[in-house]
């Protein structure tokens, strides 16, 4: 009996470790909103051309709260009345390659430029597949896609159209080009 209740202990000892095991991180930048890169919270801010951003090494995309210092970059993907249908967040200096499901590869920019897939709540896959511009066709983004970005400039954000690998239907996407 007290070998059993030994092994059932350790049994659980390692599903427990098994579940807490250490994801992978990631080097990413993210844009530190105008106003608040004096934040003594923030340590190791970066110039960048479009302000400044803080690297940051992290295992998934979080959602950053509104009123936080971070601004993470946003992508949406509406639908023909356009609506927004769904959205993912980003790093600083990426550029949409592919989508697939509620999945979209990105190539990020980080310590050189690298390839994820990121889901919709925020999970990191990294992927060797090439970049290409052949995935998407771009186009011009519809004013209410604008104004979600406020913009009245007709070539921001970017919009594209992607063929979904998953299933082959076309989708409908919104971003923020890479800043220079």
């Amino acid at each position: 009996m007290i070998i059993r209740s030994f092994l059932l202990g350790l049994s659980l000892i390692a599903v427990i470790g098994s579940a807490h095991e250490a994801q992978p991180l990631y080097d990413m930048y993210f844009y530190v909103k105008e106003g608040r890169w004096g934040d003594p919270n923030l340590v190791g801010i970066e110039g960048h051309p479009c302000g400044s951003v803080l690297p940051m090494r992290l295992s998934r995309i979080p959602e950053f709260p509104e009123n936080g210092p971070i601004q993470p970059s946003e992508i949406v993907e509406f639908d023909h009345q356009n609506e927004i249908v769904q959205r993912w967040y980003a790093p600083a200096d990426y550029g949409v390659q592919a989508v697939s499901g509620d999945r979209i590869l990105l190539n990020i920019h980080g310590d050189g430029w690298s390839r994820f897939w990121v889901g919709a709540d925020g999970t990191l896959e990294p992927s060797e597949r090439g970049v290409s511009v052949d995935t998407f066709q771009l186009r011009s983004c519809p004013a209410t896609i604008r104004t979600y970005y406020d913009s009245d400039n007709e070539g921001y954000p970017d919009c594209a159209v992607f063929i979904d690998e998953l299933d082959g239907t076309e989708r409908q996407f919104a971003f923020e080009s890479v800043c220079t």
